[in-house]
């Protein structure tokens, strides 16, 4: 098997290049990346599966979606999954649960 390394630019391209690129925000796109970057094991890229393995949300939408009081929507996705962090425009993006 032969595996490439991929820059961030690189990255972006596939999303696009699979119709994904308004799934997640740009800097929601670089917090994943730099998470699955940060991880020593060698991954193939699948734009499908890290749509499905991770969400980009507010917390109006996580309150709504797990049917929690938004002044707990934080919390609750720190105890129940992976947070990857927050975009400047304030949505959390984190690992599907």
């Amino acid at each position: 098997m032969i595996y490439k390394q991929v820059s961030f630019a690189d990255f972006s391209a596939e999303f696009e290049k699979y119709g994904r690129k308004d799934q997640f925000s740009p800097s929601a796109l670089e917090l994943i990346f730099n998470y699955l970057d940060n991880d020593d094991v060698d991954q193939r890229l699948d734009v499908i599966a890290i749509c499905c393995d991770f969400s980009e949300e507010t917390l109006e939408d996580v309150e709504t979606r797990y049917d929690i009081p938004i002044d707990e929507a934080r919390e609750y996705l720190d105890n129940s999954t992976t947070v990857l962090g927050e975009t400047d425009a304030g949505t959390i993006v984190y690992l599907n649960f």
